[in-house]
């Protein structure tokens, strides 16, 4: 896709105003959510105020069910930090918001950064939208909180290992906090099968006849929470590792120009934020039962500015509530084609 112009106006990225511009462009998910000021206070209101208010939404429904439950003061801790996991997740989104935004705003060029803080961003907007699922019920969704609190435990014995001698001590202090961590899990109702090689480790997570698996897939949950463009996670893998297939569109050599120029690198960085932001807006709404409509139709708009100028024809253009609905699955694989989401390993 090659765009010239937005809303009809040229923009260069090597002068002040098109720098302006590009900041403008992806700027667009953060600044046009309402919260300008503070973002996280939007949120943490969402996930708060609105979700326990509101009867029958999922956020109240797993309130009730936690309440109910013989262990109600450990999952509501569960529940707790998972709010807390989460508002941390989100402020880091906005960190790499905020360097996609430098990296327009200078001078040089750094097209591999963008695309690879877009899909970091990504992929933590994806655990989001997983956890948060509204079509989960909330023995799931507890499980999902856990999954995350267990595994980030877990994963300080997986890194104090790979610096060898020089991580010994931090292991072996790991290795002492996970059995407390697991016992406490597994002495409030919640059962874990610990892998068959390494026991120390999780596998899946069992509560109440639900199951939910500790390792969390990202290219699935691109898949599922993604209503359009749920093939940016390969866009992001390519630049995050360095694939060969895609190098040469965003880096050249002495005598080649890569194939997309910085105005097609903005645009394309931009309309990924604006599908994480709409996923993320799903989620949230979807599991506290807020409305989000008005945020979704403003995000649609700038996506709109954004597509304007490559329209080849005067048809007019869907809503946002219609966007994401005529889309045909692409005919390339797509990893595992979401079969992670149809149950959980045996």
């Amino acid at each position: 896709m090659r765009i010239e112009a937005v809303r009809g106006g040229g923009f260069d990225l090597n002068t002040t105003e098109g720098r302006l511009m590009a900041r403008q462009l992806v700027a667009i998910a953060a600044y046009e959510s309402g919260h300008k000021s503070d973002r996280v206070k939007r949120i943490t209101d969402v996930l708060t105020v609105a979700g326990d208010r509101r009867p029958g939404a999922p956020r109240t429904v797993l309130n009730e069910y936690v309440h109910a439950k013989e262990h109600a003061e450990f999952l509501g801790s569960v529940v707790l930090q998972s709010k807390i996991d989460m508002e941390r997740s989100i402020r880091a989104v906005a960190d790499l918001v905020n360097g996609i935004i430098t990296i327009f705003e200078s001078a040089a060029s750094a097209p591999m950064s963008a695309m690879v803080l877009t899909r970091s961003a990504g992929e933590i907007v994806m655990r989001f939208c997983y956890i948060y699922d509204p079509e989960v019920p909330p023995a799931r969704t507890l499980l999902r909180m856990a999954a995350f609190q267990i595994e980030s435990v877990e994963d300080n014995l997986r890194t104090a290992e790979a610096f060898g001698v020089h991580g010994e001590g931090d292991a072996n202090d790991a290795r002492e906090q996970i059995p407390t961590m697991h016992e406490f899990f597994t002495s409030h109702g919640v059962e874990r099968t610990p892998d068959s090689r390494r026991p120390e480790f999780t596998v899946n997570l069992r509560l109440d006849g639900a199951t939910e698996n500790v390792k969390f897939n990202a290219t699935d949950a691109y898949r599922r929470y993604l209503r359009v463009g749920f093939w940016d996670w390969a866009l992001g893998s390519g630049a995050t590792h360095g694939r060969g297939w895609f190098l040469p569109n965003v880096i050249g050599t002495f005598d080649e120009a890569p194939f997309m120029d910085r105005n097609e690198i903005a645009v394309t960085v931009t309309l990924q934020i604006l599908e994480l932001a709409t996923a993320f807006a799903v989620a949230a709404g979807g599991h506290t039962g807020a409305d989000t409509d008005d945020y979704l139709r403003k995000v649609h708009l700038r996506r709109l500015g954004v597509t304007e100028a490559d329209r080849e024809n005067d048809g007019n253009a869907v809503s946002h509530r219609e966007y994401g609905d005529r889309v045909l699955a692409p005919r390339f694989p797509m990893g595992t084609g979401g079969a992670s989401f149809a149950g959980p390993r045996a």
